[in-house]
């Protein structure tokens, strides 16, 4: 009961995450059952969010943010806002996995990554 009680908050952080953001989309390989990322205690590894801007013909720049799990991943790139030309699917945002040597085997982490588009904010004639 609890594993589908957290798998149903997740999703639906996930999907008020992606409504942040219009004609965009935030994929990854690992999700809760059905695929999770396994690491274990002591050890990281690396993964990456990926950024799909394929509707529209606009670029987007967006900040990512960890909002979840923060006590265990980090974004390793060397910013944390990304560009995202239009019709592009395979920006990644990489982030490191590390879960502490003493966390027991089996203890079960959520991150979730934030991103929002950043508004243009150059002037313009009225």
């Amino acid at each position: 009961m609890n594993i589908i009680k957290t798998s149903i908050i997740a999703l639906v952080s996930l999907i008020i995450i992606t409504q942040l953001v219009s004609a965009f989309a935030i994929t990854t390989f690992y999700w809760d059952p059905d695929k999770p990322l396994i690491v274990k205690p002591g050890e990281s590894a690396d993964v990456f969010f990926q950024l799909q801007n394929m509707v529209g013909t606009q670029d987007k720049t967006v900040k990512a943010e960890i909002t979840g799990g923060s006590e265990i991943a980090k974004i390793t790139d060397p910013s944390d806002t990304y560009l995202v030309p239009a019709g592009r699917k395979d920006i990644n945002v990489n982030v490191r996995i590390s879960i502490p040597e003493t966390d027991p085997i089996g203890k079960k982490y959520t991150v979730g990554l934030n991103v929002k588009e950043l508004l243009d904010t150059k002037g313009g004639m009225v």
